[in-house]
């Protein structure tokens, strides 16, 4: 696979991503398949809703400069998804798909992988939206930060300990602003909000196409500071 996709995006300048159908297989038992993904027609504008590529193309690695690569916010999957999305905003895939009888591509399938996307669909989509959202509504985005709050206590754990490793992620000091907002204390969360704004800003921060995170952390902190000064009623 590697030795035909090379070939074809050394001599076609109109192609910079080659892609082939994948097979999973067990880890324990390399001859046992236990899934597939055939990798359909691509249309750009589905992208938004559907991963149509997985993780394993090869591409031109002017593609992984111009967007900055994968994003360590993403601490609950879709890394790959989540990056496809951004080279869309800043230029765009032209894939191959290699079409062939025999497999081209084989993928080790750890048993419990991928499981907590598969089984929490909606709340990591709403990571996916609150990340990118250039490509959805406003509506969206806010039901989008509505379901993390939601969940928090799902999340919470994996977000608080990869802030610790990337305290210079603004999406990740976002969602720990939403989380606190939820849980509490509420001046943690306007602290959080006031960083992710700080580092969209920052010249000096890794540019992942962040300035989406802007409003939204303003709006969060706006909400977050208006509940800090209503007063509340008693008996």
């Amino acid at each position: 696979f590697l030795r035909e996709a090379y070939d074809i995006v050394s001599r076609d300048d109109t192609v910079n991503m080659v892609i082939s159908d994948l097979v999973g297989f067990d880890t324990s038992d390399p001859s046992r398949t236990v899934s597939k993904w055939t990798v359909p027609q691509w249309h750009p504008h589905e992208l938004k809703s559907k991963n149509l590529l997985h993780c394993c193309p090869l591409f031109k690695k002017e593609l992984w400069d111009i967007s900055g690569g994968y994003n360590p916010a993403m601490i609950l999957g879709w890394e790959d998804w989540e990056f496809w999305l951004r080279i869309e905003e800043k230029t765009k895939i032209n894939p191959k798909h290699l079409k062939a009888e025999t497999t081209r591509y084989k993928y080790r399938i750890k048993e419990g992988a991928h499981s907590f996307c598969r089984d929490n669909y909606h709340l990591c989509f709403s990571f996916l939206q609150s990340v990118r959202p250039s490509f959805f509504t406003f509506t969206e985005i806010l039901h989008a930060q509505q379901t993390i709050a939601v969940f928090s206590s799902k999340v919470k754990d994996a977000v608080e300990g990869q802030l610790m490793l990337f305290p210079d992620s603004a999406p990740l000091q976002l969602w720990d602003g939403i989380i606190k907002h939820k849980e509490g204390p509420l001046e943690d969360a306007v602290l959080h909000y006031t960083q992710s704004i700080r580092l969209v800003d920052s010249v000096d921060n890794i540019d992942f196409g962040n300035e989406g995170l802007r409003w939204q952390s303003e709006l969060r902190m706006s909400l977050a500071m208006l509940r800090e000064h209503t007063p509340t009623s008693t008996e």
